[in-house]
C-alpha cells in the first residue's frame, strides 16, 4: 500500500517546527492577498545560521508567465520567515521586491 522505494527528500523535525510557525504567520500575513496565500502554488526552501532558521516561500512560476515582478506573481509573493532557534519565535520577516 504504501512506496518502498527511497524518500525523494528528508526535512528535520527543527526544520518543520520552524516552517509551521513561518506558516501560521505567512496565511495571516494581510500584505499577501487572500488568493495568494494557497501553499500549493510555493517553493519552499529552508537555511539557517546559528541563531535561526530561514523559511522562503516563492512562489511558482505558471506556464507562460514572464516570472516574477517585484517579488509577486500571479501565483504568490517571494517572502521570508527568520525564527529564532532558541524559542521558535518569528524575529523577522522580509518580502522581496
Amino acid at each position: 500500500m504504501f512506496p518502498s522505494t527511497p524518500a525523494e527528500s528528508k526535512v528535520s523535525g527543527e526544520y518543520m517546527k520552524a516552517f509551521t510557525i513561518a506558516y501560521d504567520a505567512f496565511v495571516s500575513e494581510q500584505r499577501i492577498p487572500d488568493k495568494k496565500r494557497l501553499l500549493e502554488n510555493y517553493t519552499i526552501a529552508f537555511r539557517q545560521d546559528g541563531r535561526a532558521y530561514y523559511i522562503f516561500f516563492v512562489p511558482k512560476i505558471p506556464p507562460g508567465s514572464k516570472g516574477t515582478i517585484g517579488g509577486e506573481n500571479e501565483l504568490g509573493v517571494s517572502v521570508t520567515y527568520a525564527v529564532s532557534k532558541s524559542d521558535y519565535s518569528i524575529i523577522g520577516n522580509q518580502f522581496y521586491k
